[in-house]
């Protein structure tokens, strides 16, 4: 048997620096979240790899992010 699961579409609506985008990215699987220096010098989050992503919702627990993060599939694309 096989199984397939659709692909996970992470869309950030705000940016995150700094301490903010350390902690989105510990709640997020390895790999889906990384961790850019931006011009100002200032540490910002991006949208890796989604397809890593276990689809949990760990982001939601703190207040401080989780209106930065929209989380979705995308619904023609099974992995």
């Amino acid at each position: 048997t096989a199984t397939y699961r659709l692909l996970p579409d992470i869309q950030l609506t705000r940016p995150v620096k700094n301490e903010q985008a350390e902690l989105l990215q510990k709640c997020f699987s390895p790999g889906v979240i990384e961790l850019v220096e931006n011009r100002n010098g200032e540490v910002e989050a991006k949208v890796k790899d989604a397809r890593y992503d276990s689809c949990s919702r760990n982001v939601f627990r703190h207040d401080s992010i989780k209106d930065a993060v929209q989380l979705g599939r995308v619904p023609d694309h099974f992995i």
